[in-house]
């Protein structure tokens, strides 16, 4: 029999998350799982649901409780799962207790098997309030799997008192393309008024100055300005208003204003990635970022923030640069580097697109699914006919 796998994700915006689902059910062995999802409403205009539905998706909305004052929310939610009858609900978290009733409601609904995906890698900070680590037991409890996206996030949850026996890694996956099309290059670099030979530097990334440093992009960007006067740089991602206008401030500050693109979101932000010469994350947290992934396949070379999660897909000087947090001098120095070191560059880049291999998005979904059914063997099969939920909201 077919299992019926759930994913909930509560969700407003485009990130790592949202790509990392999509990549999952995509690969999902259609005789083995019949995925849908249940997003908020608020996804309703995201590029999330279309690529859901182009997968064979079934996307239904349902608006999510945040609160314990949101009974009726709650039980739309119960309500939704239970005419959905999932065999496995799959809760995906941006952060540690995200979504937090969405196990509660799985449980209450009949779920057999219940399991999340961490991608952030919670601050120690997170769990110091008693009240925060009781409220992670729960959660904990009422799961049958917690999946770590790295080992660092892994580890954080064990410190955080996550049973070993609960906790599994498994990387965010990516799609890697056989070969890469200089025709991707050529077309991006058309559309967007840049020559083919200018030296493009770009971040992609959404704009939140709590934890993606576009500032110290910036800033390295003016530094390699300086040595390499014909590149250019561009800002893929968006967030709140004020945000980005203080960026768009902050590179006129910096005399950047010709030479770098505020481009927002895209939703062909790895095709841009592909046009790149040089990639760069400046991030203060990570939990295990597909965007990076998607230059290892696109055989872009990196400089990223060296972070726990990083040195588990890039190492350094050997498949891309890592630089110490706030270091904007030694960051404006690698890219400066790359985009000089032609040969360089394409060394590590194609170093990087053979260590990329390990993180294929089928064999991560074969992961999951292997996961799905050694904790529904045994328990007994749920026999319902599932039925639409997408009025509930």
């Amino acid at each position: 029999m077919i299992a019926r796998a759930v994913h909930v994700l509560d969700t407003g915006a485009m990130g790592g998350t949202e790509a990392a689902l999509v990549h999952l059910v995509r690969h999902l062995d259609p005789n083995r799982f019949r995925p849908s999802a249940i997003l908020s409403p608020d996804a309703l205009h995201l590029p999330l649901v279309e690529q859901l539905r182009d997968a064979g998706i079934e996307v239904h909305f349902q608006t999510m409780p945040r609160t314990k004052r949101d009974v009726r929310r709650f039980a739309g939610l119960i309500g939704c799962l239970r005419r959905m009858s999932a065999d496995v609900v799959h809760v995906h978290l941006p952060f540690t207790l995200d979504n937090r009733w969405a196990f509660l409601a799985a449980r209450l609904a009949g779920t057999r098997v219940v399991v999340s995906t961490e991608q952030l890698a919670a601050e120690e900070w997170v769990f110091r309030p008693i009240r925060a680590r009781v409220l992670k037991r729960v959660l904990v409890a009422l799961q049958d799997r917690v999946i770590a996206t790295s080992e660092h996030v892994r580890a954080r949850l064990a410190a955080a008192g996550v049973p070993s026996a609960k906790l599994m890694t498994v990387y965010n996956p990516v799609e890697i393309p056989e070969q890469m099309s200089p025709e991707i290059r050529a077309r991006v670099r058309r559309h967007l008024g840049i020559a083919a030979d200018t030296p493009l530097v770009g971040m992609v990334a959404r704009i939140d100055p709590k934890q993606k440093r576009y500032d110290q992009y910036l800033a390295a960007a003016s530094r390699v300005a300086t040595s390499v006067p014909s590149a250019r740089f561009l800002v893929v991602g968006d967030g709140a208003p004020e945000a980005r206008a203080e960026l768009e401030r902050t590179a006129h500050a910096l005399g950047l204003a010709p030479r770098v693109r505020f481009l927002g979101y895209r939703a062909d932000a790895r095709d841009i990635v592909a046009a790149l010469d040089v990639f760069v994350l400046a991030s203060d947290n990570e939990g295990f970022p597909l965007v990076t992934l998607e230059a290892m396949a696109a055989e872009v070379p990196i400089v990223a923030t060296d972070l726990p999660s990083l040195r588990e897909q890039i190492a350094d000087t050997q498949t891309g640069y890592l630089v110490p947090r706030g270091d904007v001098e030694t960051l404006a120095g690698r890219v400066t580097t790359l985009l000089q070191d032609r040969d360089r560059a394409r060394d590590l880049a194609s170093r990087a697109r053979a260590a990329v291999r390990q993180f294929d998005a089928r064999s991560m979904a074969a992961r999951i699914q292997d996961a799905y059914d050694s904790l529904l063997a045994g328990r007994k099969a749920a026999r319902h006919t599932p039925h639409d939920c997408s009025s509930a909201w």
